[in-house]
């Protein structure tokens, strides 16, 4: 389960209610978004991913590494130079 879900289940919030795509930085382990539902593009320089409500997340930097992949939630790793909605 991820925090996301967590927090949600603690909170009582209604599922439907939540459609918001959530980035957390990290200086030490890099970058995790909450609220992703497919990767469309992986390379060590660029990630796209398709969000919640068909937003999709370019993030573009070098030595990606995806760190973790939970429900909703995926960890990336490596030097992050810009992150857009496209």
């Amino acid at each position: 389960m991820s925090f996301f879900d967590e927090t949600q289940e603690s909170l009582h919030l209604i599922k439907d209610n939540i459609n918001d795509v959530v980035c957390t930085f990290s200086l030490s382990s890099g970058i995790t978004v909450e609220g992703y539902r497919k990767i469309l593009e992986l390379s060590d320089t660029k990630v796209v991913l398709l969000c919640q409500n068909a937003i999709k997340l370019q993030i573009l930097g070098t030595d990606f590494c995806v760190q973790e992949i939970a429900h909703g939630e995926i960890c990336l790793s490596g030097q992050i130079d810009s992150i857009m909605k496209v």
